[in-house]
């Protein structure tokens, strides 16, 4: 996928005999489907650009209708694919969130502000959302020198500074992680 577009659902099958699809959201806004007026979608390798004729929700599912595609028939190669958008219409994360795509960026700090290493990537699991830190050399000693997933829960997470681009984590939860790694 191109580094300027973000997946905001999943498209799912037709609705209706008048060219609809439904679509899973993937987004903190359900209500962000009325300001849409185009979508982006991979098929087969091209990248098409989807003008919306009219859309609408339904019992928490979106359903799109697109100019040009009026039938079942015409809509249904889009089945299982991810609606995109521009990120330049990307809109905040909630208070104290951030998007995965962003997590890269963070730094790593304890409770006490200390920056102990650096999120590498966000990872998306079966059971919880983690994040792969690698912590800086001076830190290896007393955590690990290898990449470590950590989960995205409130034991773990103490705090998020959007503005420092900073993930305070609690420190015994950190060693407890790193405890079968290779400290040294």
């Amino acid at each position: 996928m191109e580094k300027d577009l973000l997946v905001i659902g999943q498209f799912m099958r037709p609705h209706g005999v008048q060219g609809y699809i439904k679509c899973k959201p993937e987004t903190h806004d359900l209500n962000r489907y009325s300001r849409l007026t185009s979508l982006f979608v991979y098929q087969k390798g091209t990248l098409l650009s989807l003008e919306i004729e009219d859309a609408k929700i339904q019992s928490g599912v979106w359903l799109f209708k697109f100019k040009g595609y009026d039938s079942p028939e015409s809509i249904k190669p889009f089945t299982n694919l991810e609606a995109c958008i521009s990120n330049s219409e990307r809109i905040p994360a909630p208070p104290g969130q951030i998007y995965f795509s962003d997590a890269a960026d963070f730094q790593v700090a304890l409770e006490d502000g200390t920056i102990v290493g650096k999120v590498l990537e966000m990872i998306e699991l079966p059971s919880v959302n983690a994040f792969c830190i690698r912590f800086n050399s001076p830190y290896n000693e007393q955590f690990t020198n290898q990449e470590i997933l950590a989960p995205w829960i409130d034991a773990c997470i103490i705090d998020i500074n959007e503005k420092s681009k900073i993930i305070f984590c609690d420190e015994l939860f950190l060693k407890s992680l790193c405890e079968n790694g290779d400290s040294k």
